[in-house]
């Protein structure tokens, strides 16, 4: 088995901003269904957003060692964040991940399964956003 180390990782802030405009094109044409509970683009944006400032989005927490992951709930699978090209990425999409973690909404859209979670992967262990962040904030403080 091989290791991966963030330093294997590809990123930058050009490439972070490229992405986030993506996101944003792909945000009014979801992949996934409106339901609360789905993962989309749009809300993938919106956790964004909702955690901006903290350790719990991939530009504040990568230099802690976290990379974008997705986790079934059901099965506690986790995956990495990779793009359509199997590469990591250094941002939450959802072009790798398993299809069997889709369903087809009534309209014959893809939608990610409510049992599927973002946060980030560090060091072999699972993180929610909101683990992340706070993660980031005690190692902040460990370094003053």
């Amino acid at each position: 088995m091989s290791n991966l180390y963030i330093g294997d990782i590809p990123f930058c802030h050009q490439e972070q901003s490229i992405a986030e405009d993506f996101f944003k094109q792909l945000s009014e044409s979801s992949i996934a269904s409106t339901s609360s509970c789905s993962i989309s683009y749009a809300s993938l944006i919106n956790e964004n957003k909702a955690f901006a400032g903290t350790g719990g989005i991939s530009e504040n927490n990568y230099e802690f060692g976290f990379m974008p992951a997705f986790r079934h709930e059901d099965t506690q699978e986790v995956t990495l964040s990779r793009m359509a090209n199997g590469q990591i990425a250094p941002i939450h999409t959802l072009d790798a991940l398993p299809t069997n973690w889709f369903s087809l909404t009534e309209n014959g859209q893809l939608k990610l399964k409510a049992c599927v979670t973002s946060g980030f992967v560090r060091q072999g262990q699972f993180y929610t956003r909101k683990d992340a962040a706070s993660a980031v904030k005690i190692f902040n403080i460990e370094d003053t």
